[in-house]
């Protein structure tokens, strides 16, 4: 095979999702440090469906632009964490050179795969080799290398994966903390099974079976809680993509704008875009009767899913235009003019922060880092001008800043806490309704350069780290600005990072998982009393959560 077109790209791309879905586990556990939270295969794998679901949403006629339109769109939306913004950009970067053609040739597809690369280097602030960056580059400049007049995309494609499984196996030599823990870079592998996959489509029988299918999401299948004397109190989530038609002089006639007003006349929550001959929209309505009503005036549904919210409420936005967008807020409620948001887990956190004055928050956090949708949604959702956001995990803050490219109405600024700790140090110190945006933003950085914070967590997995060998569930903790300690116990880890502050200070705040008993709180209030500092000491319980324990030390 010389030349790929629509239809064998689409399929490429389903069976990189599948090998990649295959082997998310193995991706997983490649994840340097013992922290619980190795995520990088489902990341990869929810970023890759999110394109290829829209692909398949095209029908069968759909052009080779079509598709990759829809797989840089898609991929955008859905991606999720560092290497799902990774692989995103690489991907936007392939399709964007490959829609300029009606087929692509193996030259063609080379120069998009290098697109691609050069667009991933792009969107790291400080690309650091022995990542999946190194594993596309080099793979991608050995395969070009290769080329001549008489390659097919089998030898393209097979000279490409030889050159990544090396690069893979290199990276230990290249960052010495995957040589310590004794494993090749999870980025890297997934690329690697992606890529496997894709090749198996064209015939390169890389891999043995791609006859797995895409999961779909989880569904609410229990119909508890709504019975013959229950009251529809929330009314029905109602999403629909409609083709404008000519047969019913959609495409002349309809308007975004008047369906914006009418929508907004029965309903909220509302987001609706046009995209060409496609709109798209997403309303809470009781009557959905209406809602459907309308949209048929105008054309036929492609797509449609109803959900009664009092039975399931939960909101579930479809997806948003880059350029068109709109969500319709209430006129009687004014815009703030500066959020706090935070990513956090669960309810017991978010119950912290509200009393340090955040009251806006995303779910989020290890195993479930939330897409680029998600933050579009949320910073739509908070009703301001500005919003400072606390993500609280390195693997959000290329998330949110590609989705705050999509909000150019909203001024927002990202503080890239690490963890809920930091978070918190930081927010204490802002002052929103005394203060400028830029004056709390200023006050936001200063306080995480200077902020000292401690967490405590069983280890994840096996690995060897500072030259330590680590066994699952043994202790581990450190503290901002200190490297990560094996301890005893989640007290003789607090104990070793106290006993190392020097200076007086007045407050100790701890966050401590439902799994920290009274007792280590009092040993904990018996160290510092001990050492005759005075200060005042807050426990804050954050529930069932993923570390054991965070102190905030002032």
């Amino acid at each position: 095979m010389n030349v790929i077109d629509a239809a064998m790209f689409r399929a490429m791309l389903r069976s990189g999702a599948i090998d990649l879905q295959r082997h998310s586990d193995e991706v997983n556990n490649l994840n340097v440090f013992p922290v619980p939270d190795g995520d990088t295969g489902v990341n990869m794998f929810a970023t890759l469906r999110g394109g290829v679901e829209a692909v398949e949403s095209l029908d069968a006629s759909a052009k080779l632009g079509d598709i990759c339109k829809a797989l840089s769109r898609g991929m955008l939306l859905a991606a999720r964490g560092n290497s799902g913004v990774i692989l995103s950009q690489f991907f936007a970067g392939l399709a964007e050179k490959l829609s300029d053609h009606e087929t692509a040739n193996v030259l063609q597809f080379s120069q998009a795969f290098e697109s691609g690369v050069k667009r991933a280097y792009e969107v790291v602030v400080k690309p650091v080799e022995g990542t999946i960056l190194t594993v596309m580059r080099e793979g991608g400049e050995y395969a070009a290398m290769k080329i001549d007049s008489t390659t097919s995309f089998a030898e393209y494609f097979t000279n490409l994966i030889f050159k990544m499984r090396d690069s893979l196996q290199k990276t230990p030599e290249l960052l010495p903390v995957l040589k310590e823990a004794g494993v090749i870079d999870s980025g890297g592998a997934g690329l690697l099974y992606i890529v496997e996959g894709m090749a198996q489509a064209i015939g390169g029988k890389i891999i043995e079976d791609v006859s797995l299918h895409l999961e779909p999401r989880a569904e609410v299948s229990s119909y508890d809680g709504f019975d013959e004397n229950s009251t529809l109190e929330y009314g029905y989530c109602t999403e629909f993509i409609l083709q404008l038609t000519n047969q019913k002089e959609g495409v002349k006639s309809f308007s975004l704008d008047e369906a914006i007003a009418f929508y907004q006349s029965i309903g909220d929550s509302l987001v609706a875009f046009q995209d060409g001959t496609l709109v798209k929209v997403h309303i809470h309505t009781k009557v959905p009767d209406q809602a459907i009503a309308y949209a048929l005036r105008y054309g036929e549904f492609v797509r449609f899913k109803m959900e009664n919210m009092t039975l399931q409420h939960s909101q579930t936005m479809i997806e948003k235009s880059k350029h068109v967008s709109m969500m319709a807020r209430p006129e009687s409620v004014p815009l703030e003019e500066i959020a706090l948001l935070a990513v956090i887990p669960n309810k017991e956190t978010q119950a912290v922060y509200r009393e340090y004055g955040v009251a806006h928050f995303l779910n989020g956090g290890p195993y479930m880092n939330p897409d680029a949708q998600a933050f579009v949604d949320a910073f739509r959702e908070c009703n301001a001008k500005s919003i400072i956001l606390f993500p609280n995990n390195k693997n959000e803050v290329m998330v949110a800043s590609s989705a705050a490219k999509m909000c150019e109405d909203i001024d927002v600024r990202i503080i890239p806490t690490d963890d809920i700790a930091e978070g918190l140090s930081v927010c204490s110190v802002l002052d929103v309704a005394n203060l400028s945006l830029q004056e709390n933003v200023d006050r936001a950085t200063a306080a995480l350069r200077q902020c000292n914070t401690f967490m405590a967590f069983q280890a994840g997995r096996d690995t060897v780290l500072n030259g330590a060998k680590i066994q699952a569930g043994d202790y581990l903790a450190g503290g901002k600005k200190d490297d990560l300690q094996k301890g005893e116990s989640a007290f003789d880890c607090f104990k070793s990072w106290y006993e190392k502050q020097e200076g007086e200070h007045g407050l100790l705040i701890v966050l401590a998982s439902s799994s920290v008993d009274e007792s280590v709180k009092d040993a904990i209030r018996d160290l510092c009393e001990s050492g005759g500092d005075f200060m005042d000491i807050l426990f804050y319980d954050i529930g069932d959560y993923f570390y054991e324990m965070y102190a905030i030390l002032d």
